[in-house]
């Protein structure tokens, strides 16, 4: 019987790693993250959302808006450029990609189309093993330009989160008075802040509204959005539990603590944005709001209660590297917890080689004859903020009864 306890709470536990795997897979997947804030141009000609982690590379001796989006998988890159030219229609910008096409010896898909309300050219070809998507539109005499170049093996992988920055791409508009530019900055303002609510970037959809708001105070549909982007994630009655810096506390399993200040407690009463990862084996996800992918996941295997000793015996060798090829064990420790230090647990460290790499903090206790795995995701370079600012708040704070 003991030995069963023992592989049935090491089974949920490692499910617990898998389950954390997938939500970092799932976060930080190309095809749907973008960076916390927006980029703005230093010269001031546009803004833009990129990708998540990836890095920026500038030129400041260049007279042009121009900027260059690099992913860390490689070879793989996302530009704006900016810059004036002496034509003002869409039909002289179709001829100067055409001849460009010419220039170059490159056979190129070209064709108008429309980027978001604005009438654009779009071009598609293959050049020295690169496969790149152009998109340019004028503004005035001012051509955007924006190039996604990628080897063709992964051109489709990055698209969906390449197409979802291009969204977020917003030229800054040098002449005003213009009623028509107005209204258009005044819808994109509005676009913006719910595709930020769509990816669920609460914060980015505010700016995005606040900024609308200060144009056009008016605009009811910029007021409803606001009221949506308020009241997005909590509830009234959910504040004094999610609030950042007070205290949660779970009457059903018998332990409180501290939650830091722009972190949300997420629960079946109080889902959220997590109400498709909450369940019977993983009732509590605990989420920073400015940071979405710096989480912990709370998994419970209740009527089970192995000692610690056991749950560290667990843990010493390499418990998830069969069924986690990216996992490396960085250390396992009998560690203790609470405001009064006095509750036992194992803190296991491990890393995730993921792109961007994940450093994980995993404190499993029992309590109450039930096992519960804290198990704390963030990047490597974010993890020791995030373990004193996040982390140890949580678990220094907490209260058993």
């Amino acid at each position: 019987m003991k030995t069963m306890k023992r592989r049935l709470t090491k089974a949920i536990l490692t499910l617990s790693a898998l389950v954390c795997l997938a939500s970092v897979c799932w976060a930080q997947s190309p095809r749907v993250e973008l960076a916390d804030k927006r980029y703005n141009d230093p010269k001031g000609y546009f803004t833009v959302v990129p990708p998540a982690a990836w890095r920026i590379q500038e030129y400041p001796d260049d007279v042009r808006g121009k900027v260059a989006f690099l992913a860390p998988d490689g070879n793989i890159d996302l530009r704006v450029l900016v810059n004036a030219v002496d034509f003002s229609t869409i039909d002289e910008l179709l001829e100067f990609c055409r001849s460009t096409e010419k220039r170059l010896g490159v056979t190129m898909k070209i064709e108008k189309s429309d980027f978001h309300g604005r009438q654009a050219v779009r071009r598609s070809f293959d050049i020295r093993g690169q496969r790149f998507l152009y998109v340019d539109f004028l503004i005035g005499k001012v051509d955007h330009n924006l190039a996604y170049g990628a080897p063709p093996s992964k051109y489709a992988l990055y698209l969906p989160v390449i197409l979802k920055s291009m969204e977020t791409y917003e030229p800054i508009l040098k002449e005003a008075g213009d009623k028509e530019s107005l209204d258009h900055l005044v819808a994109k303002k509005l676009r913006l802040g719910r595709l930020m609510l769509e990816v669920g970037r609460a914060d980015l959809a505010l700016e995005y509204v606040r900024e609308g708001l200060a144009i056009a105070p008016e605009i009811q549909e910029l007021l409803k959005l606001k009221q949506e982007v308020d009241s997005r994630f909590t509830k009234p009655h959910e504040q004094a539990a999610i609030a950042g810096g007070k205290r949660f506390e779970s009457k059903k399993f018998g332990f409180s603590f501290n939650v830091p200040e722009n972190v949300n407690v997420y629960t079946a009463d109080n889902p959220g944005p997590m109400a498709a990862r909450i369940n019977a084996d993983t009732p509590m996800w605990i989420v920073s709001s400015v940071i979405p992918t710096e989480r912990i996941n709370v998994k419970v295997t209740v009527g089970e209660s192995p000692t610690t000793e056991e749950i560290l015996k667990m843990f010493q060798g390499d418990p998830h590297a069969g069924a986690i090829p990216q996992y490396q064990k960085i250390s396992v420790m009998v560690i203790t917890i609470g405001q009064k230090q006095h509750k036992a647990a194992v803190e296991h460290l491990h890393a995730l080689r993921v792109n961007p790499p994940k450093k994980l903090r995993q404190i499993l206790f029992v309590h109450n004859g039930n096992t519960f795995g804290f198990t704390c995701s963030t990047s490597v370079d974010r993890f020791d903020a995030a373990n004193k600012e996040f982390f140890d708040v949580l678990f220094n704070s907490m209260e058993f009864k």
